[in-house]
């Protein structure tokens, strides 16, 4: 299991684990379908209000970490909870401010 797109521009990169499939490349415009993958944990760590409430219906996660400050809307925050998905706010999960 992993993901990697050869053809992509690398405007981010994801670590997805040595074991799984290396580094995946995601090209520029290319957020919301990352966002909509088929996992099981999401981890949004790079940009706030990345998770609006329109997206929410279309999120396959369990479980969100909050990588990043604020990575979802209060709103997608709130309809995600009412959804059953588990979310680690930004406090929690990360290690330190910034």
């Amino acid at each position: 299991m992993g993901v990697f797109n050869d053809s992509a521009v690398v405007g981010a990169e994801v670590v997805v684990g040595q074991s799984i499939n290396g580094r995946a490349r995601i090209g520029p415009g290319e957020l919301y379908g990352v966002i909509t993958w088929d996992v099981d944990v999401l981890i949004p760590a790079a940009l706030e209000d990345a998770i609006h409430e329109g997206d929410v219906d279309a999120l396959k996660a369990d479980i969100i970490v909050e990588g990043t400050n604020a990575p979802t809307t209060p709103a997608a925050h709130e309809a995600l909870v009412e959804r059953g998905v588990q979310v680690v706010p930004d406090i929690l999960a990360r290690g330190g401010p910034g």
